[in-house]
């Protein structure tokens, strides 16, 4: 999943090892990989230094702030797993939610402010799946999601879109909902904002 774990504007890369058929025996315990973004379209994988130390056979990886607390969380569903080499976590505390479940809890500590949008859409397309969200902050920093109806393979995020801003505390959100109505809000951080297409009833 791609999303932005330190809330500082930069979407992150996070993969779980996973496979189907054919040789497997020099990937089947392969470590996660998490790609943290670094600035101009340069990354640094970090897992082991973030503590994401999941080694199981991944099939399912969702991520999204399940504490509602403004930070990335992730969970695995693992076909197997082994266990973890049991050192010290530093960033991600993993608990374990069943034989091969797997949630990495986000503790990181910084500063940054995010925004966490949810749509209600109009008619039969109830959550505004196909929606384009922009949200422009102060300095002038645009970014730009769409609310996807479908997000990894054999599992799925939460329908929200989760938005670091950095310092920034303000921010104006744009969405175009898929029959080209627009709807616009100014809004504070740190926090989940509804917003309602134009024309719901």
């Amino acid at each position: 999943c791609a999303a932005d774990f330190d809330n500082d504007t930069l979407l992150d890369i996070f993969h779980v090892n996973g496979w189907v058929e054919g040789p497997i025996g020099e990937f089947a315990t392969d470590q996660v990989r998490f790609y943290h973004a670094m600035g101009d379209m340069e990354f640094e994988e970090r897992a082991s230094d973030v503590g994401l130390d999941d080694n199981g056979q991944g099939r399912g990886v969702a991520c999204f702030d399940i504490e509602r607390d403004g930070d990335i969380d992730i969970i695995i569903s693992n076909n197997a797993r082994e266990e973890a080499g049991g050192r010290a976590i530093d960033i991600f505390t993993p608990e374990v939610g069943g034989e091969n479940i797997v949630l990495f809890r986000n503790d990181s500590i910084n500063q940054n402010n995010y925004l966490s949008v949810r749509l209600l859409g109009s008619g039969a397309n109830s959550y505004g799946i196909g929606a384009h969200i922009a949200v422009v902050v102060p300095s002038g920093g645009r970014q730009v999601r769409e609310m996807g109806g479908s997000n990894n393979y054999v599992s799925h995020n939460p329908l929200e879109v989760h938005f670091g801003l950095g310092e920034q505390e303000q921010a104006e959100i744009t969405v175009t909902w898929p029959d080209k109505s627009i709807s616009v809000e100014i809004v504070q951080s740190n926090q989940q904002v509804i917003i309602s297409h134009p024309n719901r009833e």
